[in-house]
């Protein structure tokens, strides 16, 4: 293995998720939520490693699952509040827009 990178996230919480997109530089992750307003998505720019877009909102617990299709258009999203989101990422910036 060559051209191993890595990076600390800036965020308060363990990563429980994370997920990268076949042919964009974006990756996703997820933390441990007890509350809402931890229960976000975070999408980074993966040459840069700085964050980008808008955060992703929707759950109330600790999302535990991300996937990007194979397109890389759709993010899914699941979390322990029994619930899945689907956000379409529209122009090269993703839009919250639970189905």
């Amino acid at each position: 293995v060559t051209g191993v990178q890595t990076c600390a996230l800036p965020i308060g919480y363990e990563i429980i998720a994370l997920a990268a997109a076949r042919s964009l530089p974006l990756i996703a992750t997820a933390c441990k939520a007890t509350t809402a307003e931890h229960a976000m998505i975070r999408l980074y720019d993966s040459t840069t490693w700085k964050p980008m877009g808008a955060i992703l909102e929707g759950h109330s617990l600790t999302i535990t699952s991300l996937r990007f299709s194979t397109d890389d258009r759709w993010l899914l999203s699941v979390s322990r509040d029994r619930s899945w989101h689907l956000f379409e990422n529209v122009g090269g910036t993703s839009h919250a827009g639970a189905l």
